[in-house]
């Protein structure tokens, strides 16, 4: 099995996050990468709200209609 790049990972994901942000498409997201049982990334962005100035964290509930 190829393993993933950790930094191009990283960057990548955050560069489309960036894009969400910037397109008004998000205020705030999370994300875990995992492979072979072991944590590859993880990363939190944003706001829990429109609102609020709460950051997201690794702790967040998030409700998801579909995926």
């Amino acid at each position: 099995m190829k393993l993933l790049n950790k930094e191009i990972l990283a960057n990548n994901i955050k560069e489309i996050a960036d894009y969400d942000f910037d397109n008004n498409k998000v205020f705030g997201c999370a994300y875990s990468v995992y492979q072979a049982g072991e944590k590859v990334c993880q990363e939190c962005f944003g706001h829990t709200s429109v609102d609020k100035n709460t950051p997201i964290t690794e702790d967040t509930l998030f409700r998801l209609a579909s995926m």
